[in-house]
């Protein structure tokens, strides 16, 4: 079975793989489930994926508050479950993870574009690092809210995992630290 025959049946029967983090996975993702919709009332999203793009994790929180109280959608975290990977786990109704995965929490990165004709550089710096920092506050939020984390547990989480990319929050300490509901030995899907 070649990966798109893969894909195809696991979207048939409610999984969704998420591998990246990225306006194309998230688009595909939220087409799906209004597709599906009224239909399907219960969602799987797989979720294997260092991060990505918080942005799109936003977008899609917005997707959720619209949909019934009907819709459950749960979220699978196996291997790596990182950055905005994570805080789109925060935005299922069941957080799972499968024993064994690793789990990053990180500040937002950024990364200032400029041109050889741009002016006013200090201004550009300034706008690129309060966006990221507009932006963080609304992963943070959306994330505490879930997991019941104050932002400074939070927040200080998100130190250790700027000093210490490699060494990753395990499947019990997530779960100690509510930021999934269930630990799995296995989930049978491939």
């Amino acid at each position: 079975m070649n990966k798109k025959e893969h894909k195809k049946r696991l979207l048939d029967e409610g999984i969704f793989p998420v591998l990246k983090i990225d306006n194309e996975t998230i688009s595909e993702l939220k087409d799906w489930i209004v597709t599906n919709r009224p239909e399907r009332k219960k969602f799987t999203i797989l979720i294997n994926s260092t991060g990505g793009c918080p942005t799109q994790v936003v977008r899609f929180a917005s997707l959720i508050s619209i949909l019934g109280k009907e819709v459950e959608i749960t979220g699978v975290a196996l291997d790596t479950c990182g950055s905005a990977a994570l805080a789109l786990l925060q935005c299922c109704h069941k957080r799972v993870a499968v024993v064994h995965t690793g789990f990053f929490i990180h500040h937002i990165q950024t990364r200032i574009r400029i041109s050889c004709h741009s002016k006013e550089l200090q201004k550009i710096f300034d706008d690129e690092i309060e966006s990221s920092r507009l932006l963080e506050e609304e992963i943070v939020k959306l994330q505490c809210k879930k997991t019941g984390l104050s932002r400074d547990k939070w927040m200080k989480l998100a130190d250790y995992g700027e000093k210490d990319m490699d060494t990753p929050i395990f499947t019990d300490q997530a779960l100690k630290l509510g930021l999934v509901d269930e630990v799995v030995d296995s989930y049978p899907c491939l």
